[in-house]
């Protein structure tokens, strides 16, 4: 889509570095026959009771929730999957909360460390626009520095043509990344350096938000 005279958007670039983004471009790439991203166990369950095709459940169950899903939100594990014709239903607490409360935006973007060139790209080429970049944080509740920094390195890019990116690995191995390396099967030690590969998917990632879910695609730049 491109901008047209006397047209302004009002974007929304939503961050999630670890993990929901880099999941979700994994699944985007796959071409699933269709990708739905929602917070709540309940809005997937209605979804999948009026499905007649097989469906692939990534995320974590909330609590009481008697859900069983595929695998975790996992970009490692989603690449080992066989996606192409599934239908794909995804929940996160941080990343799909931050899309869901972005309804009333004209464009609302799906953004990790793995797509931001994509993403400034496709931003640059609306046009007039107005913007509002959403770190989301640990559970939607507290800042992490991975976010915050691809908050910075997304209105970096869209000032100029050329960032450095410099990464604090061991900083980030030590806070919000300890998981990874816990040997925990829900948080496979791969993630880290996944979630952390700039531009690695040459696509930014559009959410079609409805009442309580969204649609993702990806928009090839």
């Amino acid at each position: 889509m491109c901008s047209t005279l006397n047209t302004t958007y009002t974007i929304h670039a939503i961050i999630d570095v670890f993990r929901a983004f880099n999941t979700a471009a994994v699944i985007l790439k796959a071409q699933p026959r269709k990708y739905v991203l929602a917070n709540k166990c309940a809005t997937i369950c209605e979804l999948m009771s009026s499905s007649s095709s097989s469906s692939i459940l990534v995320g974590k169950p909330e609590e009481n929730s008697t859900l069983q899903y595929t695998i975790p939100n996992s970009p490692t594990l989603a690449a080992e999957l066989a996606l192409t014709n599934h239908g794909v239903y995804h929940r996160t607490a941080a990343g799909a909360t931050g899309v869901l409360a972005s309804k009333k935006a004209d464009v609302v973007l799906c953004v990790g460390f793995n797509n931001l060139q994509a993403t400034a790209n496709y931003i640059k080429r609306l046009g007039d626009y107005s913007l509002v970049i959403k770190p989301m944080g640990h559970e939607a509740n507290t800042a992490t520095l991975e976010d915050d920094l691809c908050a910075e390195y997304l209105d970096e890019l869209l000032k100029h043509s050329c960032v450095d990116f410099r990464l604090p690995i061991q900083e980030l191995k030590s806070d919000s990344g300890k998981y990874f390396f816990q040997n925990n099967p829900e948080y496979p030690e791969e993630d880290f350096a996944r979630c952390l590969r700039v531009n690695s998917h040459n696509f930014a990632i559009r959410a079609d938000v409805r009442e309580a879910y969204a649609h993702l695609y990806s928009v090839l730049i």
